[in-house]
């Protein structure tokens, strides 16, 4: 039985990071990062500054339950899913579709975001600052709709804060490892 984590969470707030030290802390971790599937396939500036085309969406549902279910016949035992769900809808065919695995959810969330995006519009004043910032807002805001939706319906979310003083990913992502294995070997 896998594990499927589902991690959610706007631009810069430490997603990719948490990914890149599970995989290095263990060889059992499988990740599946629709972004930059995505961005390989139609190039760099496919997504910046405009939403997905529509076709998009259709098209990363597909490489999603595609990707699952390579890492789940490979035997992977932590799936790790950056940048999915993104509304109560996906999260509900996400929860069902595999059964026999546990899925979860895992809001990442870090105040450091905007700083983050300033820095990545160049801190310049001016349309791409506000369009990073404006985008960044708007990730916020879709992130902690989907949360809430999700914990109104009883799914479990758990939030880890990556911009708080003092926080340790490495040792964040050996406790997650831990306990995966843990629950894992429970049932």
């Amino acid at each position: 039985m896998a594990s499927i984590i589902h991690l959610m969470g706007p631009t810069c707030a430490g997603k990719s990071t948490i990914i890149d030290k599970l995989t290095e802390l263990s060889q059992d971790v499988f990740t599946v990062q629709i972004g930059k599937i995505l961005r390989k396939k139609y190039g760099e500036d496919y997504f910046k500054g405009q939403a997905a085309p529509e076709h998009t969406r259709d098209e990363a549902l597909n490489l999603y339950f595609e990707t699952i279910n390579e890492g789940i016949s490979q035997g992977k035992k932590l799936i790790l899913v950056d940048g999915q769900p993104r509304d109560l809808d996906q999260a509900r065919v996400m929860m069902k579709s595999w059964p026999d695995h546990r899925s979860s959810f895992l809001m990442v969330h870090a105040e450091h975001s905007i700083r983050e995006a300033r820095a990545r519009a160049g801190r310049k004043p001016g349309p791409d600052l506000d369009l990073a910032v404006a985008r960044l807002v708007n990730d916020y805001r879709n992130c902690y709709v989907v949360m809430i939706q999700l914990l109104a319906k009883g799914y479990k979310v758990d939030v880890v804060d990556t911009g708080a003083d003092g926080f340790d990913v490495p040792g964040y992502c050996q406790d997650l490892l831990d306990k995966n294995t843990r629950e894992r070997e429970s049932t």
